[in-house]
């Protein structure tokens, strides 16, 4: 399955989880306010992968994920700085079945965790807040 969309917010569910994991580009543009926060991939349950405009940070956040109880640190946030350039970020994103990586700016910034969904989640979201951002590619 193939996803492209300029949102602001979208949602795409998919009939079963993907074996293979998902695959995703995002690109969005350098918004004008200084406080919009983007958060461009959301798996149902869900983990946030995004860039965060006021902080100047690339992010995922597990605080909201699937199963959290086993450990008092896991539900957390995991952030790396990554200023904007002038043609705005990509973001390059690669879930499977208990990991999640991101790739900021060509490689620059890399952060993975573990994640543990459960055979419900099968959605994904889109969304920016105070901006606009391009799903350019999506795959499952």
């Amino acid at each position: 399955m193939e996803w492209i969309a300029t949102v602001h917010h979208t949602h795409l569910q998919l009939d079963t989880p993907p074996e293979g994991g998902l695959r995703a580009t995002l690109r969005f543009d350098p918004p004008q306010d200084e406080n919009t926060r983007i958060a461009l991939l959301a798996l149902i349950r869900y983990t946030q992968v995004g860039y965060d405009i006021s902080t100047g940070t690339v992010f995922i956040d597990r605080t909201h994920s699937w199963n959290v109880d086993f450990s008092s640190v896991f539900a957390s946030r995991s952030e790396a700085p990554l200023q904007l350039a002038r043609g705005g970020l990509d973001l390059r994103i690669l879930v499977d079945a208990s990991s999640i990586e991101v790739f900021g700016a060509d490689g620059q910034v890399v952060l993975t965790d573990q994640i543990f969904p459960d055979s419900t989640s099968t959605g994904v979201s889109a969304f920016a807040t105070g901006g606009t951002a391009r799903v350019d590619d999506l795959r499952a």
